[in-house]
């Protein structure tokens, strides 16, 4: 219980500060907003392309946009999901027939 109000006030101890200061409640809402936005704009896209040496020979790397392995993994995990949801589906709809 001392832990759970000590963790409480350390909590709002910030917020005495934001109330009173506008500009450091603003700066403080858009770095939150900011770093919202590049987790949200790096979780779909990443990296850079090599292209070939023959399309382009004296560049090494391009930026491109390329789905994120984790995004991919996503889609195939539910997919399976789906999948095994249907046949499991089936066998009690046979086995109720």
């Amino acid at each position: 219980m001392l832990y759970q109000f000590l963790y409480m006030l350390l909590s709002l101890f910030p917020t005495l500060f934001l109330y009173k200061w506008r500009l450091l409640h603003a700066g403080f809402i858009i770095f939150f907003a900011l770093i919202g936005i590049w987790n949200g704009a790096t979780y779909y896209f990443e990296g850079h392309c090599t292209p070939s040496k023959d399309v382009i020979p004296n560049l090494t790397r391009l930026p491109c946009l390329v789905f994120v392995k984790r995004y991919d993994e996503e889609l195939r995990r539910q997919m399976d999901m789906l999948k095994e949801f249907e046949s499991v589906a089936g066998i009690l709809r046979d086995s109720m027939n």
